[in-house]
């Protein structure tokens, strides 16, 4: 999978704010968020022990829990972050002298003092010099972040990309670019989170967010039901090489759940199952060799919409049934070539529809059967097999209609 944007060590001067003279809310309220508010299935232990801000935002995590009202600042090219987060992040004890102006950090690991407008930092008994002093803005003190990062033994890294400052380690994949919705604070109301992606709710509309290969929110078209409050949507995450497509059921537009992750040409709802037309074989049939295509099953799949529902909070996918007799490809017009090394007809191409935007499809389920083109692609005579069938919605069989 694909990692969003390069890190790089800060460059520019980070600096982090003193713990006493700034007030950051929602630190230790009952109603504090975290991160899986964001995207459920992801683990707080992979933020443990990690301080994550946003130049670009007013809140940040810390072992993946929210905190608002961070004061983040740019001046001369320097990131300027309090370091009541950093504290907090690193469970250091903090003692402020405000006569002497005076920081005592201290953690199980070194004791660092500062002196406002002072740039010599003390890590034990050693003086290290800092290119710029602590100083007040804001009623707000601020001091080299990456020196006290340093003199305290944890990593600190900027992702300029994104604008991210990483106390305690990074993270990255779909865990940074969950991060990405997090700052931009757009309010979009999660129903649905997935490692690959999130569907998001917004002003009656549904929109999904690819965490694999960020676009920003799409927004998403859903088949209507009889039922009008239930809707299926199908899309893409990933890319052309590592993606998948997903086929969701989204109720009210509050809720979602995932029923099938595979590659998905078209799909079809019919009286609790999913019937859909698997992708992945297409290309596969072009360049396997007459041998390899005796090991194809079919492309016509069925799965139990409540079987689905039941086994995806536990983390399952549900094994679709292929439908049809097998070495059957239904639903996508093909046609067919003659290999050289035998002269026996099989697969050569797909064929287009009339406006060749596209692939022919011809399927329709209906109560009694499935009604599409289809074609023996392991037959040595495949042009004679090819037609329209009406293929039974249980089992391996199937009745050509013409």
């Amino acid at each position: 999978m694909r990692i969003r944007g390069g890190l790089s060590k800060v460059y520019s001067i980070l600096l982090i704010g003193f713990l006493g003279l700034s007030s950051v809310g929602n630190v230790y309220g009952e109603e504090v968020k975290t991160i899986k508010d964001y995207n459920q299935v992801i683990e707080l232990k992979d933020f443990e022990g990690k301080v994550i801000l946003c130049l670009d935002s007013d809140i940040a995590f810390i072992d993946g829990k929210e905190v608002q009202g961070v004061s983040l600042l740019l001046e001369d090219n320097r990131v300027l972050l309090p370091l009541r987060i950093i504290a907090e992040g690193l469970k250091a004890k903090v003692d402020w002298d405000k006569k002497t102006g005076q920081i005592d950090v201290t953690t199980s690991k070194a004791k660092v003092t500062l002196k406002i407008g002072s740039k010599t930092m003390q890590i034990g008994n050693k003086n290290v010099s800092l290119e710029v002093a602590p100083f007040i803005k804001n009623k707000t003190t601020y001091l080299p972040l990456r020196a006290i990062g340093e003199a305290l033994g944890v990593e600190v890294k900027y992702d300029q990309a994104n604008k991210f400052v990483y106390v305690g380690g990074v993270v990255d994949g779909y865990l940074n670019s969950t991060l990405q919705v997090a700052f931009e604070k757009q309010n979009y109301n999660i129903i649905f989170s997935h490692k690959w992606c999130l569907i998001g709710e917004k002003n009656n509309k549904l929109f999904y967010r690819d965490l694999d290969n960020d676009k920003g929110w799409i927004e998403l078209i859903a088949k209507q039901t009889k039922d009008k409050t239930v809707k299926y949507a199908s899309f893409h995450v990933g890319d052309g090489i590592m993606g998948t497509d997903l086929i969701v059921r989204i109720v009210d537009n509050k809720q979602a759940d995932l029923i099938v992750n595979d590659d998905i040409y078209d799909f079809q709802v019919q009286d609790g199952y999913v019937y859909y037309i698997k992708a992945h074989p297409m290309e596969a049939l072009l360049s396997n060799t007459p041998e390899m295509m005796q090991y194809y099953d079919g492309n016509l799949m069925k799965v139990s919409i409540e079987e689905a529902i039941k086994a995806n909070p536990k983390g399952r996918q549900v094994e679709g049934e292929i439908l049809g007799e097998k070495g059957y490809f239904y639903g996508i017009g093909i046609s067919l070539g003659s290999w050289e090394q035998d002269g026996k007809l099989y697969p050569m191409g797909f064929e287009l529809n009339e406006g060749g935007t596209g692939y022919l499809v011809d399927w329709e389920v209906k109560p009694g059967g499935i009604y599409a083109i289809g074609v023996d692609v392991t037959s040595e005579h495949g042009d004679q097999t090819q037609g329209k069938y009406k293929v039974a919605l249980t089992g391996n069989t199937h009745e050509k209609l013409q």
